[in-house]
């Protein structure tokens, strides 16, 4: 049932569609539309451009690792899209954000679309409120569209005994994972994605074998130390968070901003699935019953982390 289940549990499928215009001379934009495909299938998404602009040329679409590209030329008058609204048509019915990516002469700028906001207003220079926003708001989402950093997380609550100690171990992974996260955005250290989502699935089925030693009676410095091993599986983790905000891109005059803002989403989004759940093993610490649930979750998540180690080996 537990190889049934990670099957069709997906690890990182929050993925956003991705539209970026491109300024190549007064009023004309190279455009890339990026949308992800579910079982062959794109997502029923398209812009809108403002009543100024039409298409003047297209270019073959291409399907990429379940993702459908499609790039042509807009041509506005003198006006170009500034002032003006970009709408992504479907998406009111859809639970997938939409990273609209702007990049002019002078200045960049990035929005982040969703269901109940499927329009932005192009201003003329990025607004340090908006930023703050949207890269806030992208933090949260990715780490709870991301199941594998939540069952990483969810081991470590597990593993470690007390509320001290947990809150140790926490920092030292948002710490880490900070540390990889700006250093790959911003071109420090560059790693092929495959080999990192696969270390990912490792960790994740290193703290489940650690959860079964511990109720063995089995003692490890991850047991005794679990923050040493949070800090050093959280350097890994920080380059798949990269991979979401890579994609994002980060506004040129606001890069620091960004930067600062998506990781307090992350550290948002962690703290908001702890909470509940350490607040709930607390109220059920009735022996056997513990005992029996600890077995349960670190088999559960070896199982589906296992799965996910062959299935990112094989895409290397």
């Amino acid at each position: 049932m537990l190889l049934f289940y990670s099957t069709i549990l997906p690890a990182d499928d929050a993925r956003p569609a991705y539209l970026e215009l491109k300024e190549t001379q007064s009023g004309v934009y190279d455009v890339t539309w990026k949308r992800p495909e579910i079982a062959g299938k794109a997502l029923m998404l398209s812009p809108v451009f403002p009543t100024n602009c039409r298409e003047i040329r297209g270019f073959p679409a291409k399907s990429l690792t379940d993702m459908r590209i499609d790039r042509f030329q807009v041509e506005c008058d003198e006006r170009g899209v500034a002032g003006r609204l970009i709408t992504i048509d479907g998406l009111t019915h859809s639970a997938r954000d939409v990273i609209v990516k702007l990049i002019f002469a002078d200045y960049s700028t990035t929005h982040i679309l969703r269901a109940e906001q499927p329009s932005v207003f192009i201003q003329p220079v990025a607004e340090k409120s908006q930023v703050i926003k949207d890269y806030l708001r992208l933090g949260i989402k990715h780490i709870h569209g991301g199941v594998d950093h939540l069952l990483f997380i969810l081991a470590l609550i597990f593993l470690v005994p007390g509320l001290v100690e947990l809150i140790k171990a926490v920092t030292a992974f948002t710490l880490s994972h900070s540390l990889t996260l700006v250093a790959a955005v911003l071109g420090w250290v560059s790693i092929p994605l495959p080999p990192v989502e696969a270390c990912i699935a490792l960790s994740i089925l290193f703290l489940a074998i650690e959860m079964v030693h511990k109720l063995q009676g089995h003692t490890s410095i991850t047991i005794s130390q679990p923050w040493l091993a949070a800090m050093g599986f959280g350097l890994i983790h920080g380059f798949g968070f990269a991979g979401a905000l890579s994609q994002a891109g980060l506004p040129p005059t606001e890069i620091p901003l960004a930067l600062l803002f998506f990781n307090l989403g992350v550290e948002l989004g962690q703290l908001l699935f702890i909470v509940p759940i350490y607040a709930f093993l607390k109220l059920v610490n009735l022996g056997i019953f513990r005992i029996n649930l600890e077995y349960f979750v670190s088999y559960g998540i070896g199982t589906i982390s296992v799965f996910w180690l062959i299935e990112r080996i094989r895409l290397f």
